[in-house]
């Protein structure tokens, strides 16, 4: 039976001695979600050039029957990595469609933004922003056979590297821009 208390849920872990060992789980908490939205799932992290945190997770309305187009990328802000404070509004969205498991980097003073369209063979979305609030949509990112935008996005150098999966193994592939891969 499926532990409604702790499945899917964002916790995070601590190592002070390099990953030898970990701390016990802990969830974490976020004030201000709109009422009647589902907690948040999906999460990746940013630190923001005064060392807080913003977390990007997927989320919507509680609703019967799953995702649905109401699940968008939403924001939070944290400055011990526990506790967070919901940003209003939604980072990304589409019309029609859930936008779950996104990935976020920040370079320099650009943010870069990426998240599966749906089937791998369907690409990703990537958008870009000047404050990590408000994203711009560029150029759907396309996908090869068998692989897909469903991983991690990390500032690497001058530009980007992302980390995901393929009938193969992990994959990645590095970008100046964002754009091209």
């Amino acid at each position: 039976q499926e532990d409604a208390e702790h499945f899917d849920r964002v916790a995070v872990k601590w190592s002070d001695d390099g990953g030898e060992t970990w701390a016990e789980p802990q969830p974490v908490r976020v004030e201000g979600l709109p009422v009647g939205f589902q907690r948040p799932f999906d999460p990746t992290l940013t630190q923001l050039a005064d060392g807080r945190i913003r977390l990007y997770f997927s989320c919507g309305p509680r609703r019967q029957g799953g995702l649905d187009e109401g699940v968008a990328t939403y924001s939070a802000l944290s400055a011990d990595g526990i506790d967070y404070a919901f940003e209003p509004g939604a980072r990304f969205w589409t019309i029609g469609r859930p936008v779950i498991d996104c990935a976020v980097a920040r370079t320099g003073d650009r943010w870069h933004y990426c998240a599966p369209i749906g089937r791998p063979e369907e690409g990703a979305y990537c958008a870009t922003s000047a404050n990590g609030l408000s994203f711009a949509r560029l150029r759907d990112l396309p996908a090869e056979t068998g692989q897909n935008w469903t991983g991690n996005l990390l500032a690497s150098g001058d530009g980007l590297r992302f980390y995901g999966s393929s009938p193969r193994g992990v994959r990645w592939a590095e970008s100046k821009n964002g754009v091209e891969w």
